[in-house]
């Protein structure tokens, strides 16, 4: 799990419920979030899919390290297009300057 947690490029969660996040989903994040701390390197890509999770103790976390890389799926189908847009940009976004 380490190894292709530091190997990886971007590492893409999606979550339907935050309140029920198995050990190694959360292991996974976790050494992700120590990556982005101690190498500045953020591989995280975090999709919520219910609106409740925004009191999730993770999602905050991840809100206040880089906010551009924590996306909701819009309720509207309006709004799709732009959360594939969003996401697009946070697959291919370098976040590195964020935290120098």
């Amino acid at each position: 799990l380490w190894a292709s947690v530091y190997s990886s490029r971007k590492m893409l969660f999606v979550l339907a419920h935050t309140d029920q996040v198995s050990g190694l989903l959360r292991a996974s994040f976790l050494l992700a979030q120590q990556r982005l701390l101690e190498d500045r390197k953020d591989v995280v890509v975090l999709v919520i899919l219910s609106p409740d999770a925004r009191r999730s103790r993770y999602v905050r976390l991840r809100q206040r390290l880089c906010r551009q890389s924590v996306l909701f799926w819009p309720h509207q189908p309006s709004g799709q297009r732009s959360f594939w847009a969003q996401l697009g940009m946070a697959l291919t976004r370098d976040n590195r300057h964020f935290y120098n």
